[in-house]
């Protein structure tokens, strides 16, 4: 599910009624707080943390000198772990069998 709500993303993501069977996710979150009451992005991580999802990707909307409101935007993938446990690193991981 791709969400650009515009500062509004916990709010709409409390509305979906069928999280429990998204497996992916993608959404613009705020690395600075940029609008009065919009919630932050430790709020969004950890109520989709509690939704049993974990982050895969952090990557900037732009990257300038100077930034404007949209470069304080992070576009965020996860995808659904099945439990609110985050997994081990890679590192730590057997490597797949052929």
């Amino acid at each position: 599910m791709k969400m650009d709500t515009q500062a509004m993303t916990l709010a709409s993501l409390r509305g979906v009624r069928v999280l429990n069977k998204i497996v992916g996710l993608q959404s613009e979150l705020p690395a600075v707080e940029i609008y009065d009451g919009m919630p932050s992005m430790s709020a969004v991580l950890n109520y989709l943390a509690s939704c049993g999802f974990v982050p895969t990707g952090f990557y900037p909307v732009n990257s300038v000198a100077t930034p404007t409101a949209s470069e304080y935007l992070l576009n965020s993938t996860f995808c659904s772990g099945g439990s609110t446990q985050t997994p081990a690193p890679r590192s730590s991981q057997p490597p797949l069998s052929s």
